[in-house]
């Protein structure tokens, strides 16, 4: 996108003038525009989805049972529990497709008994109902089959050991195809150096203080990702951890869910942050359920005032088990399984958006802000964040032309300093 510039009017500059001494001439504020910022949507499912396998997973391998002439067929029923009439597609999410022979695998989608879709079975995502619209409290019955061909005439051994899967999803019409969200910047009341006031945005700073990015230094048989720490083996699992975010003398509430398979231990599950030394121990949760495989656990604790000094993390696993420690949710204050916040991710901001009785949250990198005339918006129909103010660069102009960067006043976050020496051209900006 090419770059935006607002230069400040005549009026300012002679206030600017004034104030400079005649050193300077004017400050000019570059607005760098980007349209590729992510947008994460977090929405719960409404419906009420039962498979007759219990699982959304489909999986056939040639080498085992998904020979030619065989079939695999998922049954499952959709309800709409809502009281307003809703529409929804259903799509092959995470598939996998190793066949050479890619249209000897095919599917075909029944409702009530009737054939509304069949195709090929896909080598990537696809979407296999588009817009099915349901009544309240109405269930629809469907029944997903796939077949494997058996040629008698052409030799399919090429294929012997190829496998075929994929996930169902579900995505549902919320209403917010035609909606645009605009971004704002507001500071209220005056701010001066003993009382500064921050800009204010749309998008609220998520709650979440753990980032599974905090985490390094581990050559244990585990993986981590954005929202999971997954442990293959093992007993007791130090990792590092950046401590940064935790506050000393402050009372924090962990949540995790926790899934694990084989036997489990008396101690599987259970967290706690450590020093360098290992030997000083904060825990977060002292789990000794031996007999559930799935389950959400908690743990409040507060940190010391040397909490920075906490640079590890124990994970407790069990041997020749997996364990995996899920969407870990760290806030401020004291809370129950019962009274928990909603997952949020760790450093996003969040912007809530109802329309009848559903609910999303649409988490961004960055809150959506305005300078003049220049905002930032989400188009729902897009599903993209268009952003006309990435961030500011403020300088100064000296009378002969030369330009000179304002040391430490880069990113729009800093603007809020203008109102404090240069109210005239924080006005002209409205940044209000």
């Amino acid at each position: 996108m090419k770059n935006k510039k607002i230069i400040i009017s005549s009026l300012y500059t002679l206030l600017l003038v004034s104030m400079l001494l005649v050193s300077y001439g004017f400050i000019t504020t570059t607005i760098l525009g980007n349209n590729n910022s992510k947008l994460n949507i977090f929405k719960s499912n409404p419906f009420t989805i039962v498979y007759s396998d219990s699982t959304n997973v489909i999986a056939g391998d040639a080498s085992d049972s998904f020979t030619p002439g065989s079939t695999i067929t998922k049954s499952f029923t959709i309800t709409n529990p809502k009281s307003e009439t809703l529409s929804f597609s259903i799509e092959l999410d995470d598939v996998t497709n190793t066949f050479t022979r890619k249209s000897d695998i095919t599917y075909t989608v029944s409702l009530g008994g009737n054939v509304i879709k069949s195709g090929v079975f896909p080598s990537s995502k696809e979407t296999v109902i588009y817009s099915q619209s349901i009544d309240p409290s109405e269930t629809l019955n469907y029944i997903l089959t796939i077949n494997y061909l058996n040629d008698t005439e052409e030799n399919q051994i090429v294929d012997n050991g190829a496998e075929i899967g994929a996930k169902l999803s579900f995505n549902y019409s919320d209403g917010f195809d035609n909606i645009l969200i605009y971004g704002d910047s507001v500071q209220s009341g005056t701010p001066s150096l003993s009382n500064p006031i921050d800009i204010t945005y749309v998008g609220n700073k998520t709650n979440n203080y753990f980032d599974y990015n905090k985490i390094s230094r581990y050559s244990y048989d585990i993986s981590v990702t954005d929202n999971s720490l997954s442990i293959r083996s093992g007993y007791q699992i130090i990792v590092n951890f950046d401590p940064s975010d935790l506050k000393p003398n402050t009372t924090y509430t962990m949540k995790y869910h926790l899934s694990r398979t084989g036997v489990a231990s008396s101690v599987q599950g259970r967290v706690r942050f450590a020093k360098a030394d290992n030997k000083t121990s904060l825990t977060v949760n002292n789990n000794s359920d031996t007999s559930s495989l799935e389950m959400d656990l908690i743990g409040t604790f507060t940190t010391p005032s040397d909490i920075q000094e906490y640079t590890r993390m124990w994970f407790y696993s069990g041997a020749d088990t997996t364990t995996c420690f899920n969407n870990m949710h760290l806030v401020e204050g004291t809370y129950t399984l019962n009274n928990f916040p909603d997952y949020e991710p760790y450093n996003k901001y969040k912007v809530p958006l109802t329309i009848g009785s559903t609910t999303t949250n649409i988490f961004l990198d960055e809150p959506l802000r305005k300078v003049e005339d220049y905002v930032d918006y989400i188009d729902m129909k897009r599903r993209k964040v268009i952003r006309n103010v990435e961030h500011i660069e403020l300088a100064i102009s000296n009378m002969n032309n030369t330009n000179e960067s304002y040391p430490g006043w880069k990113g729009i976050d800093e603007a809020s300093k203008l109102k404090v020496l240069f109210p005239n051209v924080n006005t002209a900006l409205k940044l209000l």
